[in-house]
């Protein structure tokens, strides 16, 4: 086979499509890993913000409490959420809550922040918002006795998928604890008047 001097062999034609195909692949596989990189570090940042914004709702004792306990003033909700300690105090249960900030009194819900259920909260970046649960975590296994007033440690559980790359999804979760006051009638049936961090 004699070769032209002015072109390539078949072969050659071949070898070089092979090489610049081995080179898209490479190049297709490299911006891909970038890809998946960035999606894990944007991630990682959104759930730093996150814990900074939840962290600053509960910390700020007007937003904590409405968000929780309800509208109204302090030690005094208007429409309480009752509930039995007994039922919500194991991993699996717990009192679904939604997080909101008030206006200056603290007497009333202005701006629901973080929402489980709500379509339009529940993605914070990168982040999905699965649910938010408080659980009365406590080693005591029943419900509160009846007082006008006690305190106990909650905790805050968020449960969220985080994107870990293009295609990639883990489970994750962010616990808070917070102090909260509580009022218990005859029935065993528990009111959240406070809380705090």
């Amino acid at each position: 086979m004699s070769k032209n001097q002015f072109g390539f062999t078949l072969i050659e034609v071949l070898i070089a499509a092979g090489i610049m195909g081995l080179l898209a692949v490479g190049a297709m596989q490299l911006i891909k890993n970038m890809n998946d990189g960035q999606t894990f570090q944007t991630s990682s940042s959104d759930e730093q913000d996150l814990k900074s914004e939840i962290r600053m709702i509960l910390e700020d004792e007007r937003f904590c409490r409405v968000s929780l306990a309800g509208n109204g003033p302090l030690g005094q909700p208007i429409n309480p959420v009752l509930f039995r300690k007994a039922n919500n105090d194991q991993d699996h249960e717990g009192l679904e809550v939604e997080l909101w900030l008030s206006d200056q009194k603290g007497e009333k819900r202005t701006l629901k922040k973080f929402s489980a259920k709500d379509a339009k909260l529940n993605i914070f970046g990168k982040l999905q918002i699965e649910s938010m649960k408080l659980i009365f975590n406590n080693d005591v296994p029943r419900d509160y006795l009846e007082m006008p007033a006690h305190g106990d440690v909650a905790e805050l559980r968020i449960n969220y998928q985080k994107k870990i790359s293009s295609t990639q999804s883990r489970s994750a979760q962010l616990k808070f604890p917070i102090k909260v006051g509580l009022k218990t009638d005859s029935g065993r049936w528990t009111t959240i008047l406070t809380c705090s961090r």
